[in-house]
């Protein structure tokens, strides 16, 4: 289970759909990693570890790292 989100939220990363040519997320690209983020936050403690392995393989794209420190937070503060 944990498993297909984590590729979810690595298909944010490597798809340019979500991406600018900034590289910041487009409205999609937020919209559909807030939706992954609130079902993650079922369980919380997963969730950060399986945000934590998401952070080391695409940790050069701020943008995401940002929206995902940003969501977490939201969920941390629920």
């Amino acid at each position: 289970m944990y498993e297909k989100l984590l590729r979810d939220l690595s298909i944010i990363a490597e798809m340019r759909d979500y991406l600018d040519k900034r590289g910041v997320l487009t409205s999609e690209g937020r919209a559909y990693l807030i939706s992954i983020i609130r079902y993650m936050a079922i369980n919380r403690l997963r969730c950060i570890d399986v945000v934590r392995q998401l952070l080391e393989r695409f940790s050069k794209i701020e943008s995401v790292y940002e929206c995902i420190q940003n969501a977490l937070d939201s969920c941390r503060s629920e």
